[in-house]
């Protein structure tokens, strides 16, 4: 995480929702303004060289870690409507709103939000960045997919788009997408199912029905993605052989809630690491396929192939 990226995110953030209209529907607008000032000093206080001197200003005396924990910041946000409508749930709005501005930050920026915790009505909710964080880490090692910073205006003017943030039923590539990531997000666990939530996403932007799934991703993700290393060039057969095995049942389960802080983390470590890196390996393969469109404007991909003959005559 580079923290001076983070906060050029949040300042890219702010510049387009200040006065933003968000379209609930043809007739109805909300206008949305952000204040993110305060995120981006916690931002600037815990950059590395100047953590000595945020902490030395700390007393402990004074804090409270429950309610205001000296780690976290607040952001705010106001949003006035036109239009008086008893099915319009403000609560939900909200919600939805944050979770765009987490997928939007997350996918333009490495480690870009983070919601240890918030509360709207009165559920208090986390949305974790770590597994978003991890595909980005994946990226960094392994050289492959290439993920990189992104406008965050762009990213978001992009999602709008083709990921509005009031959908309920995910039905296309990105939004399913969307959903997986803050599926990923809200419950900050390791889970088998989490393969094959992500291949499906990765199944719906580069296949089409009927197509053999491994040898298909072969042929067109380093088309899209960039050659695959020459150090691990069976890296999506691997993925999909573990897919198989989660699917169809040769794979063991983990007890629900299980982590790697558990007692008798050794008796499973095997099989949670190896679901781990190919998680993280999915996720890459996400927000590396979801940059490339927004880089490109686009909502999704279509493959040509040609076929030429050449006779001896």
């Amino acid at each position: 995480m580079d923290h001076d990226d983070v906060i050029r995110g949040w300042e890219e953030l702010e510049e387009i929702l200040s006065n933003y209209d968000i379209k609930i529907d043809a007739a109805r607008f909300v206008r949305v303004s952000i204040d993110s000032s305060e995120v981006r000093d916690k931002l600037f206080w815990l950059k590395p060289e100047n953590c000595d001197a945020f902490f030395n200003r700390l007393d402990p005396n004074d804090l409270n870690w429950l309610e205001d924990h000296p780690l976290s910041a607040d952001f705010h946000i106001e949003f006035t409507k036109d239009f008086d409508d008893d099915s319009w749930c403000e609560v939900q709005f909200v919600e939805r709103l944050l979770e765009q501005i987490f997928l939007v930050l997350n996918v333009a920026v490495r480690g870009g939000c983070n919601y240890g915790s918030f509360r709207i009505g009165k559920a208090w909710k986390s949305l974790h960045c770590s597994d978003i964080e991890s595909g980005w880490h994946y990226s960094s090692v392994n050289e492959w997919p290439v993920i990189e910073r992104l406008s965050v205006i762009k990213t978001w003017q992009w999602f709008e788009k083709f990921s509005k943030f009031d959908f309920i039923l995910a039905d296309t590539a990105v939004t399913k997408a969307s959903a997986v990531l803050l599926h990923l997000a809200y419950k900050d666990d390791i889970e088998s199912t989490d393969i094959l939530q992500l291949s499906q996403v990765i199944e719906n932007f580069y296949l089409v029905n009927g197509e053999p799934k491994a040898r298909g991703l072969n042929r067109k993700i380093p088309v899209v993605l960039g050659r695959l290393p020459d150090s691990n060039k069976k890296l999506i057969q691997n993925f999909y052989k573990l897919r198989s095995d989660i699917a169809h049942g040769d794979f063991p389960l983990f007890r629900p809630r299980y982590r790697e802080t558990d007692a008798g983390f050794e008796a499973v470590e095997k099989h949670y690491w190896e679901i781990s890196q190919e998680v993280d390996k999915g996720i890459a393969l996400v927000i590396a396929t979801l940059q490339f469109l927004v880089r490109n404007g686009a909502e999704r991909m279509v493959f040509k192939e040609e076929i030429s003959v050449e006779t001896n005559g």
